[in-house]
């Protein structure tokens, strides 16, 4: 009788989110009915231009409301708004995100994140590169070649999105796009300095030399991780961006970066079987992208692009757990308008992905795996009010063998400022290097075919925006279902664990609602606020596939910007997670950790002394009581610092 009076509840919550939801886009609705005659004729530039454009969605400039899947955009105003030190943190403001430190640089942030701190089901992109590890998955974000004042916005798909990228867009896309090197002419200048040993500093130069626009950027930073743990890092990056005009119809865009430094590590599950120490890591990547417009309506695009990454963890009596990766791909593709109502986007690519790591695969030379796509995505206007987004991606890998990936989605306006959306798609996850042939010190066996993992999503998505743009409301409900989920077990032989190994044993499904809400009441003011309720029923064939509770139900994100008079300006961020239990790997993890609030707190002030424009501000993170955040129970601490930044020719 409880476990269904609690069952009727969570049904009821469910509903009532529902009706509150349409309802508000109804009161939406309604008042810019109401306020219709009094509202100034808007022409058609006019009635777009507030409305975000996205790439990342089909490889098409698309108007959010036109894309196929729902899609949050993370702006530079949020960016420093929110006040974060680390690229992850950026995804607590997008709806269905969570984001967990497995230590001070290890960081886990996935949407609605099956997995432990390898979060393998997404597809991580910085201007259309992969930068996910083809070893364990996930991304090492604290290892990555870019600096975050060098963000222009991060496009967020929420939803899978294999007919565009490929299998690993499995439950969702991050594209982290950078600004064009014509944007930060001049120099640049950031310090930052706070507790917990907390250090930041920047300096950029941007210029040009005839038709060639350049950026180089030097970063450095430096934290002391959570407390009562060896987990803090030195960070140094070095990047140059330079985008080169040939004539009209050409131009070529190239990008260079490096990344390395100590960090600290010890082991949070069993501190007396790992001695603190130092492991080193550097990371580099070189990419170049021709552009060249055949004609008005037709362009070509090339891109061509290499990763490396090492990691250099030994110490006495461990194993060799150093291990290289690298990646290698090249990419073409087609843009085409073939009429008014038609465009269509063709290409593929070829990829190489090698790993050596003794630890994880039993062998210091490299392991490879090739993937090879075809891609073709289209979009048609049936109507004048309707729209028809399809794709489809050919992938041949590996570890996966051979996939087709479809997208269908109709996108309808029902009026000036109501939009219903209306999508099925198909994704894949490929097993990683390490689940294809995995060793870890001998623990683990090669003894099972893995599949490829599947995901089928059914989503309605529902936009509404009143007259003046002032309010936007962007809400889905979706239904994911997932198949041939990859997880480990032991094989036991007289009461002994002889090794582990990786089969599909698993199968869940996803239901829930996301609810993205902006307000701009004035000129000086802006809130974002963002709701999720995620519902998880899974089998539970090994001891690690508690999918169930291993996501909170319930997310909420408000993040507030104000600008005041005398050039202050301030924001207040606000996050709250209902409690979950991340996927355990021993019986030592928590059994369940309770309902989190976070708030962060934001004052900056304009200054200008003979000509420089530069900016002071204060920024207090986690204000509240401290509570255990991830499953190793790490304790954020309330953090401040102080930044000055300038800019000066």
């Amino acid at each position: 009788m409880g476990s269904s009076f609690l069952v009727s509840i969570r049904t009821r919550c469910f509903w009532q989110t529902i009706f509150v939801i349409i309802g508000l886009g109804l009161t939406i609705s309604r008042a810019s009915a109401a306020a219709g005659d009094s509202l100034p004729l808007l022409s058609e530039s006019d009635f777009f231009a507030d409305i975000p454009v996205v790439l990342s969605a089909t490889r098409l400039q698309q108007p959010v409301n036109e894309a196929p899947v729902a899609t949050s955009i993370i702006d530079r105003e949020m960016i420093e708004a929110s006040g974060f030190t680390e690229i992850p943190d950026l995804l607590r403001l997008v709806p269905g995100f969570q984001v967990s430190y497995d230590s001070g640089h290890v960081i886990a942030a996935g949407y609605h994140m099956l997995s432990d701190r390898y979060v393998r089901h997404q597809q991580v992109l910085i201007d259309g590169r992969s930068v996910y590890s083809p070893l364990l998955g996930g991304v090492n974000w604290a290892d990555l070649p870019i600096v975050m004042d060098d963000i222009d916005r991060i496009e967020v798909i929420r939803g899978p999105n294999a007919a565009t990228y490929g299998s690993n867009s499995f439950l969702g896309v991050i594209n982290i796009i950078t600004r064009h090197a014509s944007q930060d002419r001049g120099n640049h200048v950031k310090i930052s300095s706070g507790t917990n040993n907390y250090g930041n500093a920047i300096y950029r130069h941007g210029s040009s030399i005839g038709n060639l626009d350049y950026r180089v950027t030097v970063n450095y930073r430096q934290d002391d991780g959570f407390k009562n743990r060896y987990d803090g890092k030195q960070v140094r990056v070095v990047t140059t961006r330079g985008d080169y005009l040939f004539n009209n119809n050409d131009n070529l865009s190239f990008k260079l970066g490096y990344s390395g430094g100590p960090r600290e590590e010890d082991n949070g599950l069993y501190p007396a079987d790992t001695p603190h120490h130092l492991s080193h890591t550097t990371s580099q990547f070189q990419q170049f992208t021709w552009h060249h417009n055949q004609s008005e309506h037709n362009e070509y695009q090339v891109q061509v692009y290499h990763n490396f990454s090492q990691n250099e963890d030994n110490y006495p009596g461990a194993d060799n757990n150093s291990n290289k990766t690298e990646r290698m791909e090249v990419e073409l593709q087609n843009q085409i308008e073939i009429n008014n109502k038609l465009r269509v986007i063709w290409g593929g690519s070829s990829r190489v992905d090698r790993v050596a790591s003794l630890l994880w695969l039993g062998s210091t030379d490299f392991q490879t795996n090739n993937i090879k796509r075809l891609f073709l995505n289209t979009e048609y206007q049936h109507t004048q009010k309707t729209l028809i987004n399809a794709g489809i991606m050919y992938e041949d890998s590996n570890t996966a063998g051979s996939n087709y990936l479809p997208r269908i989605s109709v996108n309808h306006q029902v009026n000036r400022n109501n939009n219903l959306r209306f999508t099925i798609s198909k994704a894949t996850r490929s097993p990683v290097l390490f689940e294809q042939a995995p060793y870890y010190g001998g623990n683990f066996k090669n003894v099972s075919n893995l599949k490829p993992e599947r995901i089928t999503t059914y989503e309605l998505g529902y936009l509404a925006n009143n007259n003046k743009r002032t309010i936007s409301l962007d809400t889905k409900i979706y239904y994911d279902d997932i198949d041939n989920l990859i997880n480990y077990t032991s094989h036991v032989s007289s009461g002994s664990i002889q090794y582990y190994y990786f089969d599909n044993f698993d199968h869940a499904n996803i239901r829930g609602i996301e609810t993205s809400l902006t307000l701009r009441p004035t000129q000086d003011t802006r809130i974002i606020a963002n709701f999720s309720y995620t519902k998880i029923n899974s089998t539970a064939n090994t001891v690690n596939s508690k999918y169930n509770i291993s996501f909170p139900q319930h997310l909420f994100n408000l993040l507030l910007i104000q600008k005041f008079s005398h050039q202050y300006k301030g924001s207040l961020g606000l996050y709250y997670r209902s409690e979950t239990k991340p996927l355990a790997r021993t019986s030592s993890d928590p059994i369940l950790l309770p309902p989190y609030t976070r708030m962060d707190m934001r004052l900056a002030k304009e200054l200008k002394f003979h000509g420089i424009d530069s900016e002071l501000s204060l920024t207090i993170q986690n204000t509240f009581n401290e509570v255990p955040v991830t499953r190793l129970m790490n304790y954020p601490e309330r953090r401040a610092y102080i930044s000055w930044q300038a800019n000066f020719k």
